[in-house]
Order: structure tokens, then sequence, then C-alpha cells
């Protein structure tokens, strides 16, 4: 399956990041994990959509790392699932 990430927003100035994740194919329970793993690099909110998609909004801390903030919070979220499908 193949899941499309659109990007919607993305603002150096505010150090601000928003996408949508499938819902068929992200968890909201390890992207949970997720935001709460990546506390530390940025601040953000999950938003439940009324159709298949979530909101990410993810704020950086630091607004040089705000290019990959995206890619590596989905890959984080997606190794969760995985490492929580071994057990």
């Amino acid at each position: 399956m193949v899941t499309k990430r659109k990007k919607i927003q993305t603002s150096e100035r505010e150090g601000e990041v928003c996408f949508f994740l499938n819902k068929e194919f992200y968890t909201l329970k390890e992207m949970r994990e997720a935001l709460n793993d990546f506390k530390f690099v940025c601040e953000g909110k999950i938003e439940e959509t009324p159709g298949k998609m979530f909101k990410i909004v993810l704020k950086s801390k630091d607004s040089s790392k705000l290019n990959m903030l995206e890619h590596e919070f989905c890959n984080y979220s997606l190794g969760l699932m995985k490492n929580n499908m071994c057990i």
C-alpha cells in the first residue's frame, strides 16, 4: 500500500511544518508516541480530520532542521509500528 503525504505548509519564520498522513496506514498510538519522543526536537499536535487523514503540525525548536522534520517523524512512526508488530 502506498500512502500519500501531502505537505500543506512549511514556514521557516515560524519554524512549523504541517502535513497529512493516511489513517489507513499510520496509527494514532504510534504517532502520539513519536510526538512524545520528539519533544526535545519539536512541539506538535495530531488532529483527526473527518476524512481518511490525520493532520500533523510540528513546530521545530531548531529551524535549521525544519526541512527534514516531516520525513523523520514519518519514518520514526513507521519504525514504532514495525516494532510493536514484532512484539
